[in-house]
């Protein structure tokens, strides 16, 4: 069975994966085994579960709940609030760092430049393929971190977060019409077809 790009393994097919595995693992040299050993499984799954049916365990793959993919904590029910709350906790520190610029007397335009830098471009980064799963509450968080910013005097401008995933998703599709981008062969093809006159 096949589920959006992740292969399913059942029966005879999970048998034959785990000889090949087998076989790999044999064949590997002293080098490529570490490789192997940090290899993780995860297996995704809807949050209320209660009969989904897990395959066994993969020999020398450790299965987690849990995994950095890029910088982006993805856990096995795909929920955000992981990450959110790691994003924040270093947000979070940005900002005192920033506290302690502006005590020791760096410009108000300054500490503007440095938190578009800083927490802005920390907030933004991959944020297209996260912000479908951002829960209100998730937003009302990242939100809060705007209004702390402006209330301290850190930043010249406030930022909502529905308004930087627009800003971002837009951002990559313009990217990604660019026939050297690597998403650009996953859009559909231009249609030259015209609209009837009415």
């Amino acid at each position: 069975m096949k589920f959006s790009g992740v292969t399913i393994l059942q029966g005879v097919e999970f048998s034959i994966f785990l000889l090949i595995f087998e076989w790999a693992l044999q064949q590997c040299s002293a080098t490529a085994l570490p490789v192997i050993h940090k290899a993780k499984e995860i297996i995704f799954h809807r949050p209320a579960a209660r009969n989904c049916s897990i395959p066994p365990p993969v020999p020398g793959i450790e299965r987690v709940k849990q995994a950095s993919l890029l910088r982006i904590d993805v856990t096995d029910t795909l929920s955000t609030t992981a990450y959110i709350d790691r994003l924040l906790m270093q947000v979070n520190q940005r900002l005192y760092l920033l506290s302690l610029l502006q005590s020791s007397g760096l410009q108000r335009s300054s500490l503007h430049l440095l938190f578009n830098t800083l927490v802005i471009n920390k907030l933004t980064y991959a944020l297209p393929a996260y912000a479908g799963q951002l829960t209100v509450d998730d937003k009302n968080r990242i939100n809060a971190i705007s209004r702390k910013a402006m209330r301290r005097g850190l930043t010249l401008t406030a930022f909502d977060i529905d308004t930087l995933i627009d800003k971002s998703g837009r951002k990559l599709f313009w990217q990604a019409t660019n026939p050297g981008h690597s998403l650009h062969r996953l859009l559909p093809k231009t249609s030259s077809c015209s609209l009837p006159a009415s």
